[in-house]
């Protein structure tokens, strides 16, 4: 471990503890690991794993690697798991591709089943069914259960690869049939640091001895939704959201997150605690493959006929497209609607119209000082106004995930509307973007203090809005204005501890008159 680095210890001495006290409490110390060095968080989440640890490091120098792609099921699961398929442990597991790029990956391997309930729901009972159907939904979730082998396993990427190939080698075999891992187990021919073979006969007996089985659950869900549809299974939600909680009422983590919320509700350190995980998989996942990826060659412009312009429908967000007028044009790029139609190499058109989210400044220097003084506890050099939202292309929206793909260890962040046509290099109709993702990388970087400010902004918001609705409810009952404005002063001043009286007003009337919506 680098001398140079100190490394605090991760508890602190309870203070004196009196019994007879009504109160008590705890003192909590949570690590930032987008501020810790590599040793750091090695003893600070030594449970976890990432690119940061000495395991992988090692792995790395002794394969000659010049990347690694290491995920964030990888990421989070100890060091010394193992696979229950292959029962490699992850130092056997670590793989060089043939890029060598180092493979650190662990897969969540699910039965197939449940991904034909849903639509077999849709074609047996109709599109509309769920609307028709009260609680549907629920019911539809414990049949899945029912007829599926097993739910959701975690298993090394060569073990699920090993269900894929399996798959492709024995003739006439269900598409939505899954192995399990107990029987991935039997067919595999595991080997350290190298890809599985797969025993064909061994697989191959499998299925045969799961055929009718698997036959059978197929009919028992045809059989399940049938019933469902005719109403013979329903069930009756009501009570049951006030039972369901119920189980998490004063229990240890309810009450510990209740407490928390309470003393960081307008303060940093809230959202802090519930960004804690994007936080640590951003500092321990990485995806080199992407960025070390050869450049792709530019593939021939294929613009659509009118038939397949008029027939086209954007799945992502059909709605949106289907209202958008032909006139449109992208608020970043240019591009008219048909324009953002490409075709892939399998023959597929892709794009469609996304909703950029664009933070305005706040400007007035007097609203500033307001708002800083209301909620000291957030740090930020900007101060957001408002947030409205502006539909820009597909491709323009995909920037930011893009450039985080290339390199995970670039923080999650607000872009603006000018920043993301700064990054543009070469735009083309029915193409692909050429971006500077080095140039979106630094712009996320300088905008992360737009995190805080964001925040400060949504507790502003709210404070607005539950004055204004209580100003509004006691009104209409004949409350007079000058003691609804009195109790919001009592709590600007136990809240913020404001003493002064002519500020507490001047504060309040200040509120009752802000108008922060979205746009």
């Amino acid at each position: 471990m680098d001398d140079e680095v100190e490394i605090e210890d991760d508890y602190v001495l309870e203070p004196d503890y009196d019994p007879s006290s009504p109160y008590w409490s705890a003192f909590l110390t949570f690590r930032r690991p987008a501020m810790l060095q590599d040793e750091e968080m090695q003893w600070y989440f030594r449970d976890w794993d990432g690119r940061w640890s000495a395991t992988t490091k090692a792995a790395l120098a002794r394969t000659g690697a010049v990347g690694l792609d290491l995920n964030q099921n990888w990421a989070l699961t100890s060091r010394l798991w193992s696979c229950q398929g292959c029962k490699r442990n992850k130092e056997q597991i670590f793989r060089l591709s043939k890029r060598k790029i180092l493979l650190a990956k662990i897969e969540l391997h699910h039965d197939h089943i449940r991904d034909c309930v849903w639509p077999r729901a849709e074609e047996i009972l109709g599109v509309d069914w769920r609307e028709r159907i009260v609680s549907s939904g629920d019911m539809l979730s414990d049949i899945r259960d029912i007829v599926s082998r097993f739910s959701e396993a975690l298993i090394c990427s060569e073990c699920n690869s090993a269900d894929a190939k399996a798959k492709k080698i024995i003739p006439g075999i269900a598409s939505n049939f899954t192995f399990t891992v107990s029987e991935i187990a039997e067919f595999v021919q595991a080997t350290p640091g190298q890809d599985h073979l797969v025993d064909a006969g061994k697989a191959s007996a499998i299925w045969e001895a799961q055929r009718d089985a698997f036959r059978s659950r197929l009919e028992l869900l045809d059989l399940l939704i049938e019933k469902l549809g005719s109403g013979h299974l329903a069930r009756d939600p009501a009570g049951a959201p006030g039972f369901v909680s119920m189980h998490m009422k004063m229990n240890g983590p309810d009450t510990v997150w209740a407490a928390f919320r309470e003393e960081t509700k307008s303060s940093d350190r809230d959202a802090l605690l519930r960004g804690l995980r994007e936080e640590f998989l951003t500092r321990s996942v990485s995806l080199d493959s992407r960025r070390l990826a050869p450049p792709v060659s530019s593939l021939p412009i294929i613009r659509p006929s009118d038939e397949e312009y008029s027939c086209y429908i954007d799945r992502v967000s059909p709605k949106t497209w289907a209202t958008a007028a032909e006139e449109w044009t992208c608020k970043c790029c240019g591009r008219r609607k048909r324009e953002l139609l490409r075709k892939s190499k399998q023959g597929k058109w892709s794009g469609g119209l996304r909703n950029h989210q664009e933070l305005m400044d706040e400007t007035d220097l007097a609203a500033i000082k307001r708002r800083r003084r209301l909620f000291p506890d957030f740090h930020s050099e900007f101060c957001v106004a408002a947030r409205f939202t502006v539909p820009i292309c597909s491709d323009c929206f995909a920037i930011l995930q893009e450039t985080r793909q290339r390199d995970r260890s670039i923080p999650d962040g607000w872009l603006k509307l000018q920043e993301l046509k700064d990054s543009l290099i070469e735009v083309a109709p029915h193409a692909a973007h050429r971006v500077d993702h080095a140039f979106v990388e630094g712009r996320l970087r300088a905008n992360q203090p737009y995190r805080s400010a964001y925040e400060a902004f949504s507790a502003y918001r709210s404070l607005v809005n539950t004055f204004k609705i209580r100003m509004d409810f006691h009104m209409k009952r004949g409350v007079p204005r000058e003691a609804i404005v009195s109790e919001l002063c009592e709590e600007i001043h136990y809240s913020n501890d404001i003493k002064s009286p002519e500020e507490q007003l001047e504060l309040v009337e200040w509120l009752l008159v802000q108008n922060p919506e979205d746009s």
